[in-house]
């Protein structure tokens, strides 16, 4: 028998073992169920424009948080109104982006569940 390392016989044998695995199998390749990248984008869409709300709530929360415990201090209070200014610039940014969905969903006629 030939002296042969035993990682090069691994090298050999291994893309034997991966040839004979299915990756269409859903079971066994989670990504299989994406026909194409549409599915994608109707998987992640909603999912960043919840995170995106959430943020836009906390930043509200946080600039009254900060206008009313300035105390007097014009710093706080002016830093207070831009997160503010922050948080509904973010809102109207957020709103733009779901009209923009929905129109691209008309146009298209594509289902994108929002």
């Amino acid at each position: 028998m030939l002296n042969v390392p035993r990682y090069i016989l691994l090298l050999y044998t291994y893309p034997m073992y991966l040839a004979e695995i299915d990756i269409s199998n859903k079971a066994f390749n989670p990504v299989a169920r994406f026909s194409n990248l549409a599915d994608v984008v109707n998987l992640i869409i909603p999912i960043i424009m919840g995170i995106a709300f959430v943020l836009f709530f906390v930043t509200f929360l946080r600039a009254g948080f900060i206008i009313l415990t300035s105390g007097g201090d014009i710093e706080r209070y002016k830093r207070g109104q831009k997160s503010f200014k922050y948080a509904i610039g973010g809102f109207i940014l957020i709103l733009f982006s779901y009209l923009i969905v929905k129109l691209v969903n008309k146009f298209f006629g594509t289902e994108i569940p929002l």
